[in-house]
């Protein structure tokens, strides 16, 4: 084999060595003496492009959901933020595969196809609603009043969208039906609004924030021609 005398190294070398990390040129791309992860570390050259060390993914030990930029129900659907931690001039960006040990991205920079493994770091921690519903908070109460099957169908019904769109805190079960304590309130309207129920309301004064006035709601549904419970709007 011929050797290749490459300025700057020792003669009898075929490839650079990083002196920093022991990478050599032939496994990872090369500016001056150093890998070019090293070479940014070290400030002496200012690149056009950027590419993340790490893959830095929060779980929510709760739920299980995932985030980079925002909050995902898998793994596979949070590769969708992955591009957005390239910096510069980088195209053509690629999540090929990725689990919780690595990220394989595709990339095009500088006019050149690149495929890259990245190492994905997992850190445990709880998601905004989660975090929530550990404190007991909630914005609006739920009052389901009729018979036991009229109660248990609705609570499916309502149920089903209101876990999909925010959370419940708890649930309490009376002799005419249960209350579900909600997340948010807003949310909780819009349900109602587009399964075309209609509920009472009455608002209690929960707290004020910033000068501004805050409400904990309760809306109370009731089972057509259902018997007249004991307390309709109970707290």
């Amino acid at each position: 084999m011929t050797e290749d005398k490459k300025p700057g190294l020792k003669p009898g070398l075929t490839e650079k060595i990083c002196p920093t990390c022991g990478a050599k040129e032939s496994e990872q791309e090369f500016v001056d003496f150093f890998c070019i992860d090293c070479q940014r570390r070290r400030h002496k050259v200012q690149l056009s492009y950027e590419i993340p060390v790490d893959v830095f993914i929060l779980q929510c030990k709760k739920c299980g959901i995932y985030k980079i930029r925002r909050w995902y129900s898998s793994l596979r659907e949070i590769g969708l933020d992955i591009p957005t931690l390239f910096k510069g001039e980088v195209s053509n960006i690629v999540v090929v595969s990725l689990s919780e040990r690595r990220a394989v991205v595709e990339y095009v920079v500088e006019g050149e196809k690149t495929v890259t493994e990245i190492p994905v770091k997992i850190h445990k921690t709880l998601c905004n609603d989660c975090t929530k519903i550990a404190r007991g908070y909630f914005e609006a109460i739920l009052q389901l009043r009729g018979d036991r099957e009229w109660v248990a169908r609705m609570r499916k019904r309502v149920g089903r969208e209101i876990m999909y769109h925010t959370f419940i805190t708890k649930e309490e079960e009376f002799k005419y039906g249960i209350d579900l304590y909600i997340g948010s309130t807003r949310t909780l309207k819009s349900i109602l609004r587009d399964e075309g129920l209609k509920a009472k309301t009455s608002e209690r004064l929960h707290t004020a924030k910033d000068g501004r006035k805050l409400y904990r709601v309760t809306f109370l549904l009731r089972q057509p021609e259902a018997p007249e419970p004991e307390s309709q709007v109970e707290g």
